[in-house]
């Protein structure tokens, strides 16, 4: 038989924990469409890196990663509500350094990545007051070796200097941590619970 003090705080426990879970339900369906936004697009990056390789060689690359990759965060984000954008702690465009924030996921990401995480699930995500912020480790992929590897083709290194005058994105390897896609939602609130 339980004792009436006992039952009293196992139901207690109980409701704690469907609150708890409750109350995270918002989030996680905020997480789910971080998630798929990255998915796309990262995708349609890739297959436009790809098509440029195909007609125009990694040069032309190049100038797709700097022109075509804003471009398509903002029209992404127009479209979803969410800021997206890419960081690392080895960047090539000024604009793209990580905030302290984004730093310090970074830096969680090395560790994890040391501990033995997979690269390719690794994310992040934290409710900051009525912000939802959210980031997936980009791994460093054979496609992106060329441009960011340890051995860059001379001609091809200086066209990536032209463009990206104060870059530190080179000197990476298959299997390294290359960044992250960093998104932010700004969310509705009542009564201080998400609304989804």
């Amino acid at each position: 038989m339980i004792k009436p003090c006992i039952k009293s705080g196992l139901i207690v426990a109980c409701l704690l924990c469907y609150a708890v879970s409750f109350a995270q339900e918002p989030v996680f369906s905020y997480v789910e469409e971080a998630r798929g936004i990255t998915q796309q697009f990262q995708q349609t990056l890739k297959q436009e890196l790809q098509a440029a390789i195909k007609t125009g060689g990694l040069k032309k690359a190049v100038d797709v990663c700097s022109l075509r990759a804003p471009e398509i965060a903002e029209k992404m984000a127009g479209e979803t509500g969410w800021t997206i954008g890419r960081t690392s702690l080895k960047t090539r465009h000024q604009n793209n350094r990580p905030t302290a924030q984004e730093k310090a996921v970074l830096d969680e990401f090395v560790s994890r990545k040391s501990a033995g995480e997979d690269l390719a699930e690794m994310e992040w995500w934290q409710q900051q007051g009525t912000s939802i912020m959210y980031m997936k480790a980009i791994p460093m992929q054979g496609l992106c070796l060329s441009c960011h590897g340890i051995t860059v083709e001379t001609s091809l290194k200086n066209h990536i200097k032209e463009l990206y005058p104060r870059d530190t994105a080179m000197g990476f390897k298959i299997g390294e941590i290359r960044g992250a896609f960093s998104l932010q939602k700004y969310i509705e609130l009542a009564n201080g619970q998400i609304v989804k």
